[in-house]
């Protein structure tokens, strides 16, 4: 028995970050847990302590204000100088606590702007049903 694979292309995900709409269409998520350790008096190591670390999610896409094109990059300025956190959603997933941690805004020329945003989160869950 064969199994066949069909690769469709997909539309940009719409996702809001803070009032501003992206349209995400690349985003990784990356997330590590650090260990303290320290020698015995034999002379191996042991773990004294051990915690995860946010996770850093990095979404790609576009944005446009017909407006204000350039709107957005205040608008990302304004969070990444903020001690507020933002709660951020994309394709079933729930990023809790967030904090923009680095942002990119390119204008091509063209009618709407290119945008990169990294952000940390403290927690990733599904919504509950």
């Amino acid at each position: 028995m064969s199994t066949s694979t069909y690769i469709t292309s997909r539309r940009a995900v719409p996702v809001s970050i803070g009032t501003m709409q992206l349209y995400c269409e690349d985003m990784t998520i990356a997330a590590k847990r650090v260990n303290a350790e320290t020698s015995t008096v034999s002379g191996s190591g042991t773990v004294t302590g051990s915690a995860p670390r946010c996770a850093v999610v990095n979404m790609k896409g576009r944005t446009f204000d017909e407006s204000s094109p350039l709107h957005s990059a205040a608008q990302l300025d304004a969070l990444l100088r903020s001690h507020s956190t933002l709660t951020v959603s994309y394709r079933g997933l729930v990023f809790d606590d967030c904090r923009i941690l680095a942002y990119e805004v390119t204008d091509s020329g063209r009618d709407y702007v290119d945008l990169s945003v990294t952000l940390s989160s403290a927690g990733i869950s599904e919504p509950e049903v």
